[in-house]
């Protein structure tokens, strides 16, 4: 009897077990089922005000807001008389307007109605009067351009029984034995690799207008000229970027097909590396295809390199030799952000959004000193924010023990534990930035093309797209205008020798007197096409 009574104590222990440890993994498949309904469905800004804010009927008052009116009517109270600058209302500014080309269109009287009704006087023009202005859309055009080579002979030496023969020099198309044109190459490349238009799309607006260009020619066109144009630009870059003192770096995947040895389905990475934000000599961002996610891959690209790297938590970076690691404190607020409970109401008391609101302390000390010098900075923060992180770290491992390991929140306090070196180091350096939402906003700028393009149809065609995201991204951190850049690149620099002088190449990079003047974003001046 005793031995039964045991046996079965045992059994309700197992099953005790069992049941708590079926209560974990639900927890935890619940809280995966959270993130993904909130990738879905949720609202992705990660301001508190946001995540914080419990009111949702603002989603469907946008029209209401973007126009200027109100949900509910405000209160009104009296305050101080004080001056303020007139905020800009959105839309068309008349600076915008005035250096566009202008056409009046005057709407006249008819003859037979310029009598004067009272006396029958003919009556005489005495003035006009302005009632609007309207924007006017004027599609595209196209055009054929004919080259054409003048010849020159001297008939003295014609007399003489020999020739004499001058011809006038013919600049270099793009590619060899094409059609297009500098303006039709980079007009093709900017509305896939900017505005985000797959070729077939791009298919249906050459037919419109007449042409029937099929995207496999688009395709070659620019893969062609990406690899003899805008790959030797781009190693330059490299080159400069190298000898940046800070570099922060990112990746993100893409689908890549006919990998020799690989499944079409095989997930592929483009690294993305920038100068630092704080630091940077130049305005440089550099896109690179891999097959893999190898740490190698970041060690042969920074050869060279020595100095600090910020980037998320990812341990391939530590294959970096020369280098000291940074961590990014936005990839710590996002893991604590997709923490927090499904209801807002009360969401600022659990722990993960403690958490959340110590990291946003940090951001505001960092928001304070974004104009501050390197020393100044450095001192601040650890008069400021050292406390801020101290109190953090303290915070997170007293609740460590309290919360499920396999949980979203155990998660978010391994992570940021395990990263506690690489997050402190920005305490001891003013020159690194706390996160790296710079090098994410230029990974988010290929997300959104990858999000209509889908996939790169070969190899080649990814590495045509990581030169291209290149030069685009670094022209408009440049504040220059991506198509008269690429336009400009394409039209001077097959006449150049580029691959004989290198150095020539230093004529074409975004920040040069030149290309300032010619390709500036507000510029309108027309590049030579």
């Amino acid at each position: 009897m005793v031995e039964k009574i045991t046996e079965s104590h045992e059994q309700n222990k197992d099953w005790e077990r069992a049941y708590h440890s079926f209560e974990k993994d639900y927890q935890a498949l619940s809280e995966r089922y959270e993130i993904l309904r909130k990738m879905a469905f949720g609202v992705h800004s990660e301001k508190t005000k946001t995540i914080f804010n419990p009111d949702q009927t603002l989603l469907f008052n946008e029209a209401e807001l973007a126009a200027g009116g109100h949900r509910i009517e405000d209160e009104t109270v009296e305050i101080a008389a004080h001056k303020r600058k007139k905020k800009k209302t959105k839309g068309l500014s008349q600076e915008e307007l005035d250096v566009l080309p202008h056409e009046e269109i005057l709407q006249p009287i008819p003859k037979e109605q310029r009598i004067c009704p009272k006396c029958g006087t003919k009556m005489v023009p005495m003035g006009k009067e302005k009632i609007r202005e309207e924007l006017i859309y004027i599609p595209a055009q196209i055009k054929v351009r004919v080259h054409y080579r003048e010849t020159y002979e001297c008939r003295e030496c014609r007399k003489n029984g020999h020739f004499s023969i001058r011809k006038s020099f013919v600049p270099q198309p793009v590619l060899p034995h094409c059609k297009a044109s500098a303006s039709t190459i980079a007009h093709i490349m900017e509305q896939k690799y900017v505005f985000g238009v797959p070729l077939y799309r791009q298919e249906r607006e050459w037919t419109q207008i007449g042409i029937h260009l099929d995207q496999n020619t688009m395709g070659s066109w620019i893969i062609r000229s990406a690899a003899a144009w805008f790959k030797p630009i781009v190693d330059r870059l490299h080159a400069y970027l190298l000898q940046e003192d800070v570099i922060q770096a990112d990746e993100t995947t893409v689908q890549v097909l006919k990998e020799a040895g690989r499944k079409n389905t095989s997930k592929s990475y483009m690294w993305v590396f920038m100068g630092g934000e704080f630091t940077a000599k130049n305005s440089i961002r550099i896109y690179q295809y891999q097959e893999t996610r190898k740490g190698a891959n970041a060690q042969t690209f920074l050869s060279g390199f020595s100095g600090a790297l910020l980037s998320d938590g990812y341990q391939g970076y530590n294959s970096v030799d020369n280098v000291k690691r940074f961590g990014c404190w936005s990839h710590v607020r996002r893991k604590f952000v997709d923490s927090l409970p499904q209801k807002k109401d009360g969401a600022a008391d659990t722990i993960a959004g403690q958490c959340v609101l110590k990291i946003n302390k940090l951001f505001e000390i960092e928001d304070n000193l974004r104009d501050c010098s390197p020393a100044e900075r450095q001192k601040q923060r650890m008069l400021q924010s050292k406390p801020v992180v101290e109190d953090f770290f303290t915070y997170i491992e007293s609740n460590r023990d309290i919360v499920l390991p396999k949980g979203n929140l155990g998660k978010a306090i391994s992570y940021a534990i395990n990263q506690r070196t690489e997050l402190t180091a920005f305490l001891e350096d003013g020159n690194v930035p706390i996160h790296n939402n710079a090098c994410e906003r230029s990974v988010r700028a290929f997300c959104i093309g990858r999000r209509a393009w889908l996939f790169a149809g070969s190899p080649k065609g990814a590495d045509a797209s990581a030169s291209i995201y290149s030069l685009a991204e670094t022209a408009k951190a440049n504040g220059l205008n991506v198509f008269k850049y690429f336009a400009f690149i394409l039209n001077h620099l097959p006449n150049e020798k580029c691959y004989s002088s290198p150095e020539t190449l230093d004529n074409y990079l975004p920040w040069t007197h030149l290309v300032q003047k010619v390709c500036r974003e507000k510029e309108n001046k027309e590049p030579e096409l």
